[in-house]
């Protein structure tokens, strides 16, 4: 069975039920670094809700290692119940092997305004690290910086 997370009466995301408790726990965690109260949360920074991000991390990553397997004939079942993915619950703490520089482009279009501060934090990295990951991704063009560094936003360029 799965738990379906439900916004505006259309599936979002399919949680399964073996990990429910694990989506819970991490969605509590944020609402203790934010508060309860909806307001708050709406305004969280990306340290406040580093618990879901992380899960929500995990999540994607073991669906991309399923649709992997299933590309390369590994499996041969498209169902998304597979028994395994039912059975075991999604570490948060698993280690995901994406580049900052990856974890920087998808938080942007999450985040335009995101400070070079705040993705040091969210990322575990120093503000260096960052600045030169941001210079790799303009020279590459895969970024711009729209407006100054202190009002402006970040956008992807496709």
């Amino acid at each position: 069975m799965n738990y379906i997370l439900l916004r505006h009466g259309y599936p979002m995301m399919v949680v399964p039920t073996a990990d429910r408790k694990n989506y819970l726990d991490a969605l509590g965690l944020c609402d203790k670094n934010t508060g309860k109260e909806p307001y708050k949360g709406a305004n969280a920074t990306l340290e406040q809700i580093k618990p879901f991000y992380d899960y929500i991390c995990a999540f994607v990553v073991r669906k991309l290692e399923f649709a992997m397997q299933l590309v390369n004939g590994l499996i041969t079942d498209i169902s998304e119940t597979d028994d395994q993915q039912m059975r075991e619950p999604i570490s948060a703490n698993v280690s995901v092997n994406v580049s900052v520089k990856e974890k920087i482009i998808g938080i942007i279009p999450q985040l335009p305004s995101v400070t070079v501060k705040e993705l040091a934090k969210v990322l575990s990295v120093s503000e260096r690290t960052i600045n030169r990951q941001l210079d790799i991704l303009k020279a590459e063009n895969k970024i711009e910086r729209v407006g100054s560094d202190k009002t402006g936003y970040w956008r992807l360029r496709y």
